[in-house]
């Protein structure tokens, strides 16, 4: 069952990112980083396995989360549109939104040391101080948070204070308190304590390691480029848009190129505090770059004829909130030690094709369900709970 109006690019591109976000979760085995010893795998299968892991994160790390973090914003563009239509402030159902949305993070905690939503949820209650403002404003403001101010700010302090504590410094310590707790009890703990070591550690690790490389301010940079895609209407108009589209994918391009060869290529010692606050602003923006190359080239195969391929994704666009908390449920019956213990067995070669299967799986599932459905199950639950105090 179509709802109507939907804009089908976004929800296929949405699909997209959740797709390679669960790709990359299974070979980082769910953040346990738990891997079969190489003395158990064959010399091809070492092979496969690097070139699995290199490929996959240079084409997805990074960048799926930009792009379900810049469609996060898109849709907060149409709900504050909407609300407009019919005469709500957006504000406080918005905030009461986020606070829901909380919710469903401490579930997906649950089961998955890694979670997001959290981050989303925090840095998207921001988003109701802009919900007035002019798309040119928003423009700017996106830019300012996508150049990484925090990490510019703290080079340069660092350049005259080489004793400056940078933000990264403060949180690493609190990454590495929790992120060991995680680990040296991972192997010996029972379901229930996985369950609350997953919540409590891997919650707390991961959201200060966002804090402390920079991913914070450029979730709510992203945020803010949503929704001026969805004031400038490029999504909405991609068929008459493609010469812009175009113009994005070149940039992005050749703004990709020397900033991979910085940081990826180019023998750098980061050693000094200066160094690795810059370094922090120049994988962010590498990733932008990459992110953009994705998201311009998806949009533009989607006026083709490969449009048909992408549609695929479309439904499991649709259910994201439910496919991104449903993986974390399977990743942890899969992978954790507790239950199937699959990390130590598989290689990175069948964890890929593990990630397939249960992607093929839940997208069997997602087009099952639309079709008595208007949404998924969490969506349907997340939008009734949104909507349930609001008021003209």
């Amino acid at each position: 069952m179509q709802k109507k109006g939907r804009i089908e690019v976004v929800d296929s591109l949405r699909g997209f990112a959740v797709m390679a976000i669960m790709l990359l979760h299974c070979l980082e085995r769910f953040n346990l980083y738990i891997f079969p010893s190489k003395d158990t795998l064959s010399s091809w299968m070492i092979s496969s396995d690097q070139a699995i892991w290199d490929t996959s994160f240079f084409l997805f790390g990074g960048k799926a989360y930009a792009i379900f973090a810049l469609l996060f914003g898109f849709t907060f563009y149409l709900q504050n549109t909407k609300s407009k239509r019919n005469h709500i402030d957006f504000g406080k159902t918005f905030l009461w939104r986020m606070l829901l949305l909380v919710g469903f993070a401490f579930f997906n905690a649950l089961f998955f040391p890694g979670d997001v939503l959290l981050l989303f949820s925090v840095m998207g209650a921001f988003l109701v101080l802009v919900r007035k403002s002019s798309p040119k404003t928003i423009l700017w403001l996106s830019l300012f948070f996508l150049m990484q101010p925090i990490e510019l700010i703290q080079f340069i302090v660092s350049k005259f204070n080489p004793d400056f504590t940078t933000l990264q410094e403060f949180a690493s310590g609190i990454v590495r308190t929790h992120m060991g707790a995680l680990k040296s009890q991972v192997r010996e703990a029972g379901v229930f304590t996985s369950i609350w070591n997953n919540f409590y550690h891997g919650q707390i690790f991961s959201f200060m390691w966002a804090v402390g490389n920079g991913r914070w301010i450029q979730t709510l940079g992203l945020f803010l480029l949503g929704i001026y895609l969805g004031e400038s209407q490029l999504f909405a108009q991609a068929n008459q848009r493609k010469k812009t589209w175009r113009r994005v994918l070149i940039i992005s391009i050749v703004s990709f190129i020397p900033l991979y060869y910085i940081t990826d290529i180019a023998d750098v010692d980061y050693s000094a505090i200066a160094a690795r606050t810059i370094a922090n602003a120049i994988t962010m923006w590498k990733n932008l770059a990459f992110t953009a190359v994705l998201v311009s080239l998806f949009v533009l195969l989607y006026q083709t004829p490969f449009q048909k391929v992408q549609k695929q994704l479309h439904n499991y666009g649709r259910m994201s909130l439910t496919n991104y908390i449903s993986q974390s449920v399977l990743g942890f019956i899969l992978f954790f030690p507790a239950l199937g213990n699959l990390s130590p067995i598989i290689s990175n070669t069948y964890a890929l094709l593990l990630g397939v299967v249960l992607f093929v799986l839940q997208l069997t599932a997602c087009n099952y369900w639309l079709k008595t459905h208007k949404q998924g199950p969490l969506e349907a639950l997340w939008h009734k709970g949104t909507w349930m105090f609001a008021r003209k």
